[in-house]
């Protein structure tokens, strides 16, 4: 893991984003790399001896965590986001750290679809904390994994009590979130569909405007 630091270190990662908010992400990792890649691999060890083992990476963001594992002795990862942006850099990243890991644009809402693959370990590193249905998500993951599969969550969270959850979604970023660089085409389309009777400049002023907002919080603000 030494090596994979001195790696992480000695590469240009300043330009692999395509937006701000993915890029600022990117940059605090990296200023942070050590203590980063040697968290990640003590979550590694939560689940024991990884080695030869297909794993996934659930919210993977720029692809760290996938990266890590791989290094460790991982057969296979996929790393999976919902967020166009976060998979691209992942890719970009794995690349130039020069590390074999597959990143697929998938929802955690699809990942049951994922059970041909055999899956023996899944992570998730600051995800579950965006996850609305707890119990519907346990299910698609037990679906997801192999018999003898299990699932190792990291979060933020002191609990993951549905009031927990709740109150610190707002404070994420998600596919349905929207940066100011990004997802501006997204919340165009949102609104048209849903709000055909708006003016198209009043459209483009909510999509500019309203970029904190969520789908949810977008429907408020426009009916007011």
């Amino acid at each position: 893991l030494d090596i994979l630091i001195k790696d992480f270190r000695s590469e240009d990662l300043s330009k692999v984003a395509e937006t701000g908010y993915v890029q600022t992400y990117l940059t605090d990792y990296i200023n942070n790399i050590d203590h980063v890649v040697k968290y990640y691999q003590r979550l590694i060890w939560l689940a024991g001896d990884i080695k030869n083992k297909t794993v996934i990476d659930v919210g993977c963001g720029f692809g760290f965590f996938a990266i890590v594992a791989k290094k460790c002795g991982a057969k296979k990862v996929i790393a999976i986001d919902q967020d166009e942006h976060f998979c691209n850099a992942a890719k970009k990243v794995s690349s130039i750290i020069n590390m074999d890991i597959e990143v697929r644009l998938l929802p955690a809402e699809e990942i049951a679809s994922l059970k041909e693959e055999n899956i023996d370990i899944a992570f998730s590193t600051n995800f579950i904390e965006h996850v609305y249905d707890l119990k519907d998500h346990y299910k698609k993951m037990n679906i997801a994994l192999n018999d003898n599969g299990i699932y190792v969550a990291e979060t933020s969270l002191n609990s993951l009590n549905i009031n927990s959850i709740r109150r610190i979604r707002p404070m994420h970023f998600r596919a349905e979130y929207a940066g100011p660089e990004s997802n501006y085409s997204m919340r165009i389309n949102f609104l048209r569909k849903n709000f055909n009777n708006l003016p198209e400049k009043e459209i483009d002023f909510l999509a500019k405007k309203l970029y904190n907002f969520a789908k949810d919080d977008l429907t408020k603000e426009v009916n007011k």
